[in-house]
């Protein structure tokens, strides 16, 4: 059986204080990042695909996909320096 989903609105405070903690860590993060791998997060989180991050900064979906998974790694670094035991 598939446990059900909480609505983020229904969860305990301190979970939802917790996870926007979390969010507000990653975007602080993302601001850190170079400018280009941060422009490329930003247009993701809009809601744009990478195909269409491609086309409005005239670069290549191979680019995206770089920039998208140096991100990543720059990321996992700068978040595992706040939280070393995690």
């Amino acid at each position: 059986m598939t446990p059900v989903s909480v609505p983020p609105h229904m969860r305990p405070p301190c979970e939802q204080y917790e996870a926007r903690q979390a969010l507000n860590e990653l975007l602080v993060a993302i601001q850190k990042l170079p400018a280009d791998q941060a422009q490329v997060f930003n247009l993701l989180a809009q809601g744009l695909s990478q195909r269409e991050v491609a086309e409005q900064l005239n670069i290549s979906e191979v680019v995206v996909r770089k920039r998208i998974s140096r991100g990543r790694m720059a990321l996992r670094k700068q978040l595992e320096k706040g939280h070393p035991h995690a």
